[in-house]
């Protein structure tokens, strides 16, 4: 009698939870429902609904295969042969096993068994024999059945009480739902947000569904920019219905956005998403991009590459994983990528700088010049006033040793933009290869001018004075200006060493030198000079 009392108390509560999983969707309700059915199952089991409501609930969270949902089935048979419920939810997983046979025997057998109170059974045949019309297309006495079957189904569902009563609740809920909805969108109109919101919380506790009102909250709240509180919100959807896609994503973007600190719980967060119906090519990318941010190459490679296989025309995907492909190390794969996402070209702008991205593979890497400035003029055929694009050109000529052509570019450069200080500091480089020296002064002093903290620029200009101009006092100041801008600078210790060396001042030269020779060890900047040998010599009789 106990256990009767016990598993009537526990079926009551799992049929009620049910209910609210139909009704609301909420992942607690349903692992209610699981509990509770079970519990009925162990302590009375001779309750056929324990098993095949039991069975659906665990297939459907995909805690069970079909073939053991089937089982649970047959065990409600077992005991209970003629209950029509047991009969129908049979039915249904022989028809997504594909099973026609049997699913049609056993959905007759429900009618069977009380024809009046047999609509779901009706239209699930009926459905099944419009299934078998659209494979056979010849069978037209299917698609007899099937019009029989459902039109039945339609007329005897009006005897269904128990389905009518879940649509009444349902409908009812839906009505609360919307009514809350439209009047807090309606407060959000008119720029009450703090009234909307107000009314979402107030509409969260009363209908319980905190899945739907929690997820705007939180978008008003990242709309004021009050990420932390914006993520509390989808926390609490996500507390409902872990499986949310929505709540997923935006939780994840804001994480990403705000709190790069964060970046494992944003990974999370998508990964999560992964799980879910939907597209996935986006959240591979967002992926990729955080796996970058952790340092974890190989995983941001597997990511962008799942990316691209899901939408091989995105340009984006494809330069994604060429970055990732170039830090890596993997330059002929990351040049491929690079080449698909310039042919693809969703927007000139962005395909330019993707042009100077695999041009940098071209000169660095592959050290072909040729390609390099192909790709680089490839950028300007496409936005042709850019100033960084012409200096890159710059350098690649200027290294390339052809200084008219370098000159050419680091001048249109400065014409676009009269403000880059490196510019003009790498075009009075260039000016004093060609010996025009005077010119080369001017351009390092403008560098100077729109920089005044530009150590590189006070030792280049210094260079010019001591070297072409013999000026060892103009140059001495420079060295030691260059040195008070950047303490670690290599060359500016060296330079100003010379300068010491030419004034006689062998003691200052060897501090300058040695100083030069320490920091060299790390920066290895001076090279083909044997700095030791510039010390021992300062001191030779």
């Amino acid at each position: 009698m106990q256990n009767t009392d016990v598993s009537d108390n526990s079926l009551e509560a799992a049929r009620e939870a049910h209910e609210r999983w139909l009704i609301k969707n909420n992942k607690k309700d349903l692992e209610q429902a699981i509990e509770y059915y079970s519990q009925t199952m162990v302590t009375n089991p001779n309750i056929p609904e324990s098993y095949y409501r039991l069975a659906m609930l665990l297939w459907e969270s995909g805690q069970i295969s079909l073939d053991n949902a089937l089982d649970k089935c047959q065990l409600a048979l077992t005991v209970a042969p003629n209950n029509l419920d047991a009969r129908l939810y049979a039915g249904y997983f022989f028809k997504i096993a594909d099973n026609f046979k049997a699913a049609e025997k056993e959905f007759k057998k429900a009618i069977n068994i009380n024809p009046i109170f047999s609509s779901r059974a009706r239209l699930n045949l009926g459905l099944l024999n419009i299934e078998k019309f659209l494979k056979s297309k010849t069978q037209i006495k299917n698609f007899v059945k099937a019009v029989y079957y459902l039109s039945t189904g339609l007329f005897t569902s009006v005897f269904d009480v128990p389905c009518l009563r879940m649509g009444i609740q349902k409908c009812r809920e839906n009505f609360e739902v919307g009514r809350y909805l439209f009047t807090g969108r309606l407060f959000k109109l008119f720029g009450c947000e703090n009234i909307a919101v107000s009314t979402y919380k107030k509409a969260g506790r009363k209908t319980g569904r905190y899945e739907i009102f929690s997820k705007l909250i939180g978008d008003i709240n990242i709309s004021h920019e009050d990420a932390e509180q914006a993520v509390a919100e989808y926390n609490k959807a996500l507390e409902v219905n872990p499986d949310d896609r929505e709540a997923l994503l935006k939780k994840a973007t804001i994480l990403q956005t705000y709190f790069k600190e964060k970046y494992s719980d944003a990974i999370d967060a998508y990964t999560k998403a992964l799980e879910t119906e939907g597209e996935k090519g986006y959240i591979y990318y967002e992926l990729g991009h955080l796996y970058l941010q952790a340092d974890e190459l190989l995983n941001s490679i597997s990511a962008f590459k799942l990316a691209v296989e899901e939408d091989k025309t995105n340009a984006f995907f494809h330069n994604a994983l060429g970055y990732a492909l170039f830090k890596a190390g993997q330059f002929e794969e990351a040049e491929d990528h690079y080449l698909v996402a310039i042919n693809l070209n969703p927007e000139p702008e962005w395909t330019a700088t993707v042009c100077k991205a695999a041009a940098l593979i071209y000169s660095d890497v592959n050290h072909d010049i040729d390609k390099a400035v192909r790709m680089y003029k490839q950028s300007l055929s496409l936005v042709p006033d850019n100033a960084e694009t012409y200096t890159c050109l710059g350098d690649l000529y200027f290294d390339d040793q052809d200084y008219d052509k370098a000159l050419q570019n680091y001048a249109k450069a400065i014409e676009l933009n009269k403000n880059d200080a490196y510019v003009f500091n790498k075009l009075a480089t260039t000016l004093w290869q060609k010996d025009f020296t005077e010119e080369a002064i001017i351009a390092y002093k403008n560098a100077i001018d729109i920089n005044p903290n530009y150590a590189a620029a006070y030792n280049n200009l210094g260079v010019v004075y001591l070297d072409s101009k013999n000026m060892i006092f103009e140059a001495k100041d420079c060295f030691e200006t260059a040195m008070q801008q950047d303490a670690n600078y290599t060359m500016a210790y060296f330079n100003a060493a010379r300068v010491q060396e030419k004034l006689g001042d062998k003691i200052q030269a060897a501090k300058y030198y040695g100083k030069a020779l320490e920091l060299n060890q790390t920066s290895n900047e001076i090279q083909g000079i044997d700095i030791e040998e510039k010390i021992h010599s300062l001191f030779e009789v």
